[in-house]
């Protein structure tokens, strides 16, 4: 697998597909590798608007973004970042929140991690084992 950054992770992984998708269709290949990158490509997207689409209390949006409980409370105060809770028990989006420059993004998010599986899966499912002939590749 190759290492690439967190924000181009998406991204990679999409187009890797995409061009494994057209390269098996081209091939006629017979596991029929074109929908079966259609199905991740999708589980993929249902997993990313799950992830992101998810709400968050102060205290782990905090985490997740780098700034404070109190700062994310006067964005809210301010306009700056909409509140999906109810009154003093305030929610908020993930996918909306501000991202401290210089913070590193976390090692490893569920939704990386699923992705990281299904692209060791499509690689496995299509590349034809290697055939050895006493202990030389064939």
């Amino acid at each position: 697998m190759v290492d690439i950054p967190d924000r181009d992770a998406r991204e990679f992984l999409r187009a890797r597909l995409l061009g494994r998708r057209a390269e098996l269709a081209r091939l006629g290949a017979l596991v029929q590798g074109d929908r079966l990158i259609d199905e991740i490509l999708a589980d993929l997207d249902a997993v990313e608007r799950q992830q992101h689409g998810r709400l968050l209390k102060l205290s782990e949006a905090s985490r997740a973004c780098g700034y404070t409980a109190d700062h994310l409370r006067v964005l809210i105060r301010a306009g700056r970042l909409a509140d999906y809770g109810r009154p003093h028990a305030p929610l908020v989006r993930f996918d909306e929140l501000p991202k401290k420059p210089g913070r590193a993004a976390p090692a490893l998010t569920p939704a990386r991690a699923v992705s990281r599986l299904k692209t060791q899966i499509v690689g496995n499912a299509i590349t034809a084992p290697r055939r050895r002939h006493n202990g030389n590749p064939a």
